[in-house]
C-alpha cells in the first residue's frame, strides 16, 4: 500500500511540479519506505515550493548522506510558470498545456525551484501568445518572458497610481516557435534550448 501511495504521489508531483504539499507527502511516504534518495529529492522540491520541510530534512540528515548539491538546490530561485490571459478557450487550453510542459521540463533543472503560488515566487515565467495555427499541425509563436517579482511596496505604489502591472523588472524575453503543440515530446525538445538559456540568465542574476 505504501509503495502504491508513493507511486501515486510521485505521479501527481510529476504532473504538477511546484505543488509543495504533494512533494512533502511524497517525501514522507518515501521516508517510511526508506527510499532516501527519493525522499531527499521530494523534501528539497517541497522546500523550493515554499513548504517547510525542516522536520523531514532533519530526519534525512540523521538517516542518510545529503546530496552533494543540497545547499545549491535549497538556494535556487523560485519560479512561477504561467501564461498571459487570452479569451479564446482553445488558445487558453493550448497555453495551459504548453505551460505545464514548460514547468515539467524546468523541474529537471537543479538550479531552478518551481512554485505554484505566484505571490511567493522570486521570478515569474510567462508565455505571451502571438500566433496559433488553426489547422494541424498547430504551430505556435509566442514570447517567453521572465520577470522579477515585484515587492509589496512596488505593487501597492503601482495600484495607488492606477497601474495594472504587478511584475517587477523584465530580465529576459525570447521568441519561441513550437512546430506542433499537440506533440508533447516535440514541444519539450523545442523548449530545451530556451530552458538552457533561462538557466544561464538566472545564474547571471544571482
Amino acid at each position: 500500500r505504501m509503495q502504491e501511495a508513493q507511486r501515486a504521489l510521485l505521479s501527481a508531483a510529476g504532473l504538477g511540479p511546484g505543488r509543495g504539499d504533494v512533494h512533502k507527502f511524497a517525501c514522507r511516504v518515501s521516508l517510511a519506505l526508506e527510499d532516501y534518495e527519493t525522499a531527499w529529492d521530494q523534501a528539497i522540491r517541497a522546500q523550493q515550493a515554499g513548504i517547510d520541510t525542516t522536520v523531514e530534512l532533519t530526519l534525512l540528515h540523521q538517516r542518510s548522506a545529503a546530496p552533494a548539491n543540497l545547499e545549491e538546490r535549497l538556494r535556487a530561485p523560485r519560479i512561477y510558470v504561467g501564461h498571459y490571459r487570452v479569451f479564446n478557450p482553445v488558445e487558453q487550453a493550448v497555453l495551459r498545456r504548453v505551460s505545464l510542459v514548460l514547468a515539467q521540463e524546468l523541474s529537471g533543472e537543479p538550479e531552478i525551484g518551481l512554485i505554484d503560488r505566484e505571490a511567493m515566487a522570486d521570478y515569474r515565467l510567462f508565455i505571451k501568445l502571438t500566433k496559433l495555427a488553426e489547422k494541424s499541425p498547430r504551430k505556435l509563436e509566442a514570447d517567453l518572458e521572465l520577470w522579477e517579482s515585484a515587492d509589496d511596496l512596488y505593487i501597492q505604489a503601482s495600484e495607488a497610481l492606477g497601474g495594472k502591472r504587478k511584475f517587477g523588472k523584465r530580465v529576459h524575453r525570447r521568441r519561441i516557435t513550437l512546430s506542433d503543440v499537440e506533440n508533447q515530446d516535440l514541444v519539450a525538445a523545442e523548449l530545451a534550448p530556451h530552458i538552457a538559456e533561462l538557466r544561464s540568465r538566472l545564474t547571471e542574476q544571482r
